[in-house]
C-alpha cells in the first residue's frame, strides 16, 4: 500500500455467521441461466425404516439436477475469506466514517464433481424381493410391512437424481403393492414374460404394436404376480421415450430379445454351464416367432463365457477374471450394462 492510498478499517463481528462458497460446474451454471431453471436437490443416503443404518455406499451429500448427480466435496483453503458489509464506525472521538464489518469467515469451499450413476445397486439395497410364494391374501410379515410405502419415499432415500432413480426403478422391475415397494426376482420376471408370450400367441396380441395393458393383464393374471410387476416389465422393454405409459404399452423388439436372453442366461447358468444349442432353443421359445430371427449369442458377449465350444455360462461383467475363473459368485450387475445399452 502506498503512502497516499487510503486505508479502510476492518473489524470482526462478535458473533460470526457460517457460510460456504459453492463452486458450480459450467454445465450447471448454464442450466440455472435458462428461462425456467429446474429445482435442485441436496440429498444423502438414508436407510430403510426397517434398518438401523444405511446400506447404501456413497458420499455424505450430493446435489441433484433432474437427471444428473454431483458429489459435494469440501476443500480447505489456506486463506480465510471474509464476508463483509459497510458499517458506520462507533469511535466517538473520530469523525464519522464507514468501516467494513466481517460478518462471517469461510475457511473452506465446496465443489461439485459429476458422480457416476449407481442408482441401481442403491435401490437394490432398499427394496425387498417380492416372491410368488407369498399368497396374495396372506398377512405381510413384519419385515415386509416396514418397507417404504411408495416410489416417492424410495427416491427420497437414494442419493441420485430423479431421472437416474427412475431408470434404475425400471431396470429392477420395481413396483408398488399393498402399501409397500418391491422389486421382482429374475425368476418371476422370466416366468411372467413366458406367460405374456403364450397369451400373445393364443389371443393374437402383437407386442410390437400398441396394446392395452389391462387386456394383457386379464390374460396373464393367473400367473400369480401383482399387476405392478407386469406394468414394470412392459415399461422396461418399451421403446425409448415411451416407458412411462400406464394404460397402453408397446414392446421394443431389440430390447426384448436382448433382455430375455440375458435374463434366461442368468437364471439357467448362473452357477453352472449349459449346452449352447439348448440355451438358444430356450431363448427362442421365450420370444414371439417373428422375433426369433434376432437371436444372436453375440448379444450376450459381455455377460457370457464359453467353458467349452459347446457350452455357455453366465459371467458377471464386473467380476475380476481371476475370481470368475475360480467359480466364485460375484455381484449381479449386468442390469447396469443393459441400462447403458438402452441409452445409446
Amino acid at each position: 500500500m502506498s503512502a497516499t492510498s487510503k486505508s479502510i478499517p476492518l473489524s470482526l463481528a462478535h458473533e460470526q455467521q457460517g457460510f460456504r462458497l459453492l463452486e458450480l460446474p459450467d454445465e450447471l451454471v448454464d442450466l440455472l441461466k435458462k428461462p425456467n431453471p429446474p429445482i435442485l436437490q441436496l440429498k444423502s443416503a438414508a436407510p430403510n425404516p426397517s434398518q438401523k443404518t444405511s446400506t447404501i455406499n456413497g458420499p455424505p451429500a450430493v446435489l441433484c439436477t433432474p437427471s444428473q448427480t454431483y458429489h459435494v466435496r469440501q476443500l480447505q483453503t489456506s486463506n480465510s475469506i471474509h464476508l463483509t458489509l459497510p458499517h458506520p464506525t462507533t469511535d466517538k472521538h473520530a469523525a464519522p466514517t464507514t468501516e467494513l464489518l466481517a460478518l462471517a469467515t469461510c475457511s473452506s469451499t465446496v465443489e461439485l464433481l459429476p458422480a457416476p450413476s449407481a442408482a441401481l445397486p442403491a435401490l437394490c439395497a432398499l427394496l425387498p424381493i417380492w416372491s410368488a410364494l407369498l399368497p396374495s391374501d396372506a398377512p405381510l410379515a413384519d419385515d415386509l410391512r416396514a418397507t417404504l410405502p411408495d416410489q416417492a419415499h424410495v427416491f427420497a432415500r437414494v442419493p441420485f437424481s430423479q431421472g437416474e432413480c427412475l431408470d434404475a426403478w425400471r431396470e429392477l422391475g420395481a413396483f408398488e403393492w399393498r402399501g409397500g415397494v418391491f422389486r421382482a426376482s429374475m425368476e418371476d420376471r422370466v416366468r411372467l414374460w413366458g406367460a405374456v408370450v403364450d397369451a400373445c400367441v393364443i389371443e393374437g396380441f402383437v407386442l410390437g404394436e400398441m396394446f392395452q395393458v389391462g387386456e394383457l393383464w386379464a390374460l396373464v393374471e393367473e400367473v400369480g404376480v401383482p399387476r405392478g410387476m407386469l406394468e414394470g416389465l412392459i415399461g422396461q422393454l418399451a421403446p425409448m421415450g415411451e416407458e412411462g405409459m400406464d394404460e397402453w404399452g408397446v414392446v421394443d423388439e431389440r430390447r426384448a430379445v436382448r433382455w430375455v436372453g440375458a435374463a434366461l442366461l442368468e437364471t439357467l447358468a448362473r452357477d453352472q454351464r449349459v449346452d449352447r444349442m439348448k440355451f438358444l432353443e430356450q431363448w427362442k421359445e421365450k420370444l414371439p416367432e417373428k422375433w426369433t430371427k434376432s437371436v444372436d449369442i453375440e448379444l450376450l458377449k459381455d455377460i457370457s463365457t464359453s467353458p467349452t465350444p459347446s457350452t455357455i455360462s453366465f459371467k458377471d461383467p464386473n467380476t475380476p477374471a481371476a475370481e470368475a475363473a475360480e467359480g466364485k459368485p460375484g455381484k449381479r450387475k449386468w442390469h447396469e450394462r443393459f441400462a447403458a445399452m438402452r441409452k445409446r
